[in-house]
């Protein structure tokens, strides 16, 4: 088998026949693996029926949800392709770049993965705009990119196709975490090559109930705790030595500002411990952790004004 997809589903109802209709025509070689992560919104029906339409495909329904990394784990287990794509049904994948993608990453094998590129959309994909029109031509590093990880953000979420075995080796995702993109990136990253395939291969769809929509609308607490979980390991990795004290330091200030504005001060006062002891810590990034549990009326100023 060359490649499986694994679709995850998690209340995607309105959009999953979009979603799943892309991946019909890829070939005998290209395996679908679909998970419903115990939806509430009706999708099971959609999907009952899509498993009567696409015997050969399979399908797990999570009687319990579980979280996108334990799903995904779940069904990295049953899959048999040489290359892994985590597809969400929300998004809608392009099928003969998709096969382009594939046939480069198969001329890749030292690779740890291939990321490519996407088109980014909320509402109507006639309105989608190319996620690489945001970051700098010079900004797709390839090779050992485990440093640059923490620079800038280069790679669209779900326009990674990974190398399955390597993938497997790692583990797959994290169960522990609430988002596992940037995690597993780094994993692999710290130990193989990266490429990066030009083309456009998939429509990723940014809408209110995405998880990184949460993030400020719910003040999802689960997703800065998962990025602290993740530097606490980072550091501890001899890759990291080639990091950057400047990069790193922007990028914990980062987290740390974030936690000021959503209000998050055991947050706060964890990315501000992996600050000081990195890297050394000001009194600006003290006024921060302090004014991250006394200044209730800065989250919803700021939740105001990201909606």
């Amino acid at each position: 088998m060359r490649a499986s997809i694994i679709a995850l589903c998690y209340n995607h109802k309105s959009f999953l026949d979009e979603a799943l209709s892309s991946l019909e025509n890829l070939g005998p070689e290209v395996e679908v693996i679909v998970c419903d992560d115990a939806s509430s919104d009706g999708s099971g029906a959609v999907l009952e029926r899509w498993r009567s339409k696409k015997p050969d495909w399979k399908f797990i329904f999570n009687e319990k949800n579980t979280g996108n990394c334990r799903s995904f784990n779940s069904a990295l287990s049953l899959s048999s392709g040489a290359w892994i794509l985590d597809f969400s049904t929300d998004d809608v994948l392009i099928p003969d770049a998709f096969l382009r993608w594939l046939a480069f990453a198969e001329g890749q094998p030292e690779a740890g993965f291939i990321y490519a590129d996407a088109f980014v959309f909320s509402r109507k994909k006639e309105e989608a705009k190319r996620f690489s029109a945001g970051v700098k031509p010079s900004e797709f590093p390839e090779g050992k990119i485990f440093s640059s990880l923490f620079r800038y953000n280069f790679i669209c979420p779900p326009a990674v196709l990974f190398h399955a075995g390597r993938l497997k080796a790692e583990g797959g995702y994290q169960n522990r975490l609430a988002y596992e993109d940037w995690d597993i990136w780094l994993r692999l990253a710290g130990k193989f090559q990266v490429r990066r395939f030009a083309e456009t291969v998939i429509f990723y769809r940014k809408h209110p109930a995405s998880l990184s929509a949460s993030l400020v609308q719910r003040r999802n607490k689960k997703l800065p705790e998962s990025t602290l979980m993740i530097l606490k390991d980072v550091i501890q990795r001899p890759e990291f030595q080639d990091v950057s004290k400047d990069d790193f330091a922007l990028f914990v200030r980062y987290q740390l500002r974030l936690c000021f504005f959503l209000q998050l001060p055991e947050q706060a006062a964890g990315f501000f411990e992996i600050l000081k002891q990195q890297c050394g810590a000001g009194i600006r990034d003290r006024l921060l952790v302090y004014g991250s549990d006394k200044l209730g009326f800065i989250y919803p100023l700021y939740r105001r004004l990201k909606s």
